[in-house]
């Protein structure tokens, strides 16, 4: 009973101290973040360190797999090869997304486009 007090306490607390959030701006506001560039810097972070931990699995499972059975050495490399060149495509895959992304918003938040909107349909 008491756990469910304090979760119904937390949420009224919530809820209340959140009602400014929503409140607008005065005229006199700063200029508004650009929070695409910000957190795709951070997605960019995350998909560059589970890449990092995706190659070193597979590396790992490379080596234990000719360790147990050497005779199969060169398919286990194959395999190795393609499966880290994958790993690269789709982890620079995204980082590109994210960074091409980010550089469209910051270039129209900036007003560095040259006076013409950039939208990710005029890239192809």
């Amino acid at each position: 009973m008491r756990k469910m007090l304090m979760v119904l306490f937390v949420m009224m607390m919530f809820s209340i101290l959140a009602v400014p959030a929503f409140a607008q701006t005065g005229g006199n506001a700063g200029p508004a973040t650009n929070w695409v560039a910000i957190t795709s810097g951070f997605a960019i972070a995350i998909a560059a360190g589970l890449a990092a931990q995706g190659q070193g699995k597979v590396g790992a499972a490379a080596c234990e797999a000719m360790a147990r059975n050497p005779a199969a050495r060169s398919f286990i490399q194959l395999a190795l090869i393609l499966g880290l060149a994958y790993l690269f495509r789709e982890a620079s895959a995204y980082a590109e997304a994210f960074y091409v992304q980010a550089a469209i918003e910051w270039g129209i938040a900036s007003g560095r486009c040259g006076g013409k909107a950039l939208h990710a349909s005029s890239l192809r």
